[in-house]
């Protein structure tokens, strides 16, 4: 081979690499990375989640001016599968899969697995979605930043990220096959198949607020039977009314027919 050429050739194949990196990296964004597997058990986490600088009503999250304590629920057929240590003091939160509790550890005098790991467990189904919440955690309430239903079938192995102009801009999970735990080192940005919520599911709410919900929702039943039954009363009048004066009205013809002397 001519020594020029040769020159060229492996000059050229760092660039070629490097090409085939880049290529390969925007076909993993770009969706092409194979879904889930119908029917496997997943793990899923949250890394990271950033809120806006204000919350819905553009104040600051706390009255001190502080940033937020977030904190991230998964849901996953209705029920909470994965609650989030809370991230204080900032628009910018990110959690590890692994998060030790004191208190656990204090009382078992060790950390063991079920300790330490924070990752939610799902079973992948074709229709099937998760729902995923961002919170600010105050001490006497959880004020709701945002949250996201996402499809099962636009989930893949490694990070997802989600971006959006509402409160809570942006949220990166981690899907993961317990038996294959690399997953690559891409991100895929998710677009169909995510739906903002406007309100925290029902999975994701405190007790106490449980039951507020569920004592307005019967206070609410309650008035509209109440007026339903005033309705019906008010029916059941006028229509006695109209009878009555029918009755009075038949009465003063045969009384003004009865002859006299």
């Amino acid at each position: 081979m001519n020594p020029k050429m040769s020159f060229l050739a492996k000059a050229a194949l760092p660039v070629v690499l490097v090409g085939a990196v880049a290529v390969g990296t925007w076909s993993w964004k770009s969706g092409s990375m194979p879904g889930l597997v119908d029917g496997r058990t997943y793990e899923i986490w949250l890394r990271e989640a950033e809120v806006a600088p204000t919350d819905r009503d553009g104040n600051a999250w706390d009255p001190d001016g502080s940033g937020p304590d977030l904190t991230g629920i998964v849901s996953w057929q209705g029920q909470r599968i994965l609650e989030t240590t809370v991230a204080s003091g900032g628009a910018i939160a990110r959690w590890e899969p692994l998060a030790v509790k004191p208190v656990e550890i204090l009382m078992k005098g060790e950390a063991d697995a079920a300790t330490v790991r924070r990752v939610g467990r799902f079973r992948m189904a074709r229709g099937g979605f998760l729902e995923v919440g961002v919170f600010d955690d105050d001490p006497f309430d959880r004020e709701f930043a945002g949250a996201f239903r996402i499809a099962m079938e636009s989930l893949r192995p490694g990070m997802n990220g989600i971006r959006n102009d509402g409160i809570l801009c942006r949220l990166v999970m981690v899907v993961a096959d317990p038996d294959k735990p690399h997953a690559g080192d891409g991100e895929h940005e998710m677009g169909a198949g995510v739906t903002r919520l406007e309100a925290p599911p029902a999975s994701m709410l405190g007790k106490s607020r449980r039951m507020a919900d569920a004592l307005d929702e019967a206070v609410e039943r309650i008035s509209k039977e109440f007026e339903q039954e005033i309705e019906s009363v008010k029916e059941e009048v006028e229509r006695a009314a109209g009878e009555i004066e029918k009755a009075i009205e038949t009465w003063g013809k045969e009384l003004e027919a009865v002859p006299t002397e």
